[in-house]
């Protein structure tokens, strides 16, 4: 079981290495999406100039880019949850319920993913275009759409099968600290981190 659990861990921390580099993405496609947005509005009260495509093109960023971050948050425990009573239970009940959680968040993406590709197949097979002035193909924005989801999926899928083992093993504690939500220790050290950071670049400046 050790064996076992070694490489589902190795994978997993191979998803969350792909995972940071898909939420850089994501922050660099919002970054554009912004650019785009602000200099269609300035071009358009100035000059009399659009593209007459602002909504489909920062719809279409605005997908991409919380789909390929949503993996990330995942494993930078970034996603909210309700956690007011459950961090007040035994280490033993923590682990269980946090597994459950993971039981049903893979439940949902399954669903979603699936719902995803089965659109996008029909779209590369349909030709299906957006109704709007541009009318831009939905079969390569539906296919980034759906794979950022399924990294999602594929990470999740990872985590339930590590707190199974974990389980198995009567690694309680050990799966409420991994998957289980951060202390608030942890979030004002997090807290001060990103304070020093900020006042580091500002003495910079």
């Amino acid at each position: 079981m050790d064996t076992v659990s070694k490489y589902v861990i190795a994978t997993r921390e191979f998803v969350c290495r792909s995972a940071t580099y898909m939420g850089t993405l994501s922050g660099i496609m919002l970054f554009l999406g912004s650019f785009f947005v602000t200099s269609e509005v300035i071009t358009r009260k100035y000059f009399g100039f659009t593209s007459k495509g602002t909504d489909d093109i920062s719809g279409i960023i605005l997908a991409w880019a919380s789909s390929w971050a949503m993996a990330y948050a995942l494993y930078k425990k970034g996603h909210v949850r309700v956690d007011v009573i459950l961090v007040k239970l035994p280490y033993k009940m923590q682990g269980i319920m946090n597994l459950v959680a993971l039981l049903a968040l893979n439940f949902l993406l399954a669903l979603v993913v699936l719902s995803m590709w089965e659109l996008t197949f029909a779209a590369f097979k349909t030709g299906e275009v957006r109704p709007s002035a541009l009318r831009i193909p939905l079969d390569w924005p539906y296919a980034v759409w759906a794979i950022g989801y399924t990294v999602f999926w594929f990470l999740a899928f990872l985590m339930l099968i590590e707190g199974i083992i974990d389980v198995i093993m009567r690694r309680f504690s050990t799966l409420a600290f991994k998957f289980g939500p951060s202390s608030i220790e942890a979030e004002i050290q997090e807290a001060m981190e990103s304070s020093t950071v900020l006042k580091s670049n500002k003495v910079l400046e």
